[in-house]
């Protein structure tokens, strides 16, 4: 297995994954995922096996990201690892990456987020070191 920068022939498998990981259909997804693929403060990272079984996208955010202490900060924006490859350090591999490449852009924090009621992506992100900052509450109303 190999983690390698994700290549444009990989885009098709990373937006099936993207998918499943946002539950957004594919079709709309593929434009932002291009997006990223082209922008100069994010990264895809892939795990190659003989085919992608795993993606992740790191950013750069230069606006405030919760609980950092300077900007800018890494920042973890996706992660998948299909469902028979998982719980073998891959995703742990995979930030470890986005990490050291963060630091090449001055970054000396990395972040992250997820939705509260994701109890096995929060486990996930204390298992690998990240520490809970903060929880919010988000609130709409139509006007």
């Amino acid at each position: 297995m190999e983690i390698r920068l994700a290549t444009e022939i990989d885009m098709p498998v990373i937006i099936r994954m993207a998918s499943i990981l946002y539950r957004t259909p594919e079709v709309e997804l593929k434009d932002e995922m291009y997006e990223i693929f082209n922008a100069d403060n994010q990264v895809i990272y892939v795990i190659d096996n003989q085919g992608v079984i795993g993606f992740i996208n790191g950013s750069i955010r230069v606006d405030y990201v919760e609980g950092s202490s300077q900007s800018p900060t890494g920042y973890i924006e996706g992660i998948f690892i299909e469902e028979e490859f998982r719980k073998k350090g891959l995703a742990k591999e995979l930030v470890d990456k986005v990490a050291t490449w963060a630091k090449t852009k001055g970054c000396k924090e990395l972040a992250s987020d997820v939705e509260d009621f994701n109890h096995t992506s929060v486990a996930f992100h204390k298992a690998i070191g990240l520490e809970e900052v903060n929880r919010i509450v988000c609130f709409i109303k139509k006007i």
